[in-house]
């Protein structure tokens, strides 16, 4: 499921959609959520609708030029405008040869959660959303129980100072496209 459906169906689980037929309505009110759950799930629902509104923007940045330009400037801002607690999820991606065949590219579609932890640090998370493509770069762990092997698809790290994260380097890493 796409990040705009997923934002979209929250939205409706918070608030009943205009003109909803009564019976819905009524059900809304039954089932509703206490304030603090309410104001949790306004928080998921912006971090997904921003998100969803950025994946839109990265899709232009495939073009370069000026795309590229606006999309680095927009995160840097929206990377600094973050307050302690809130935190954004940014669309990203990479494109490298597949090693069977080196005449097609395989695509990776990655995604990568900020989060403001304090003043001064980040907590910045990379999610390989493509259980595919990008497996063979993960570490594994076999087990011994089952014949299966356990793929770690994101990595965390903590403490990234807000010096590295307004970086314009760090900035451009979502962009890991061909023709850069």
């Amino acid at each position: 499921m796409s990040l705009p459906v997923v934002s979209k169906v929250l939205e409706a689980t918070i608030e009943p959609p205009e003109g909803a037929p009564p019976l819905f309505t009524e059900l809304f009110k039954e089932f509703s959520f206490s304030t603090a759950e309410l104001q949790a799930l306004n928080k998921v629902s912006k971090v997904l609708r921003d998100g969803s509104q950025l994946s839109q923007k990265f899709k232009l940045v495939e073009r370069g030029g000026p795309q590229l330009v606006q999309f680095l400037k927009l995160m840097k801002k929206r990377t600094a405008e973050l307050n302690v607690g809130d935190c954004m999820v940014v669309p990203g991606g990479l494109c490298y040869p597949d090693p069977r065949s080196k005449a097609t590219m395989i695509d990776v579609n990655l995604m990568y959660i900020m989060e403001r932890t304090c003043e001064s640090s980040f907590r910045f998370v990379v999610v390989n959303t493509d259980v595919e493509g990008g497996l063979g770069y993960h570490q594994t762990c076999g087990t011994a129980a089952a014949p299966t092997i356990d793929f770690k698809l994101c990595m965390k790290m903590d403490g990234v100072p807000i010096q590295r994260m307004l970086d314009d380097v760090r900035v451009a890493f979502p962009c890991m496209l061909p023709d850069f």
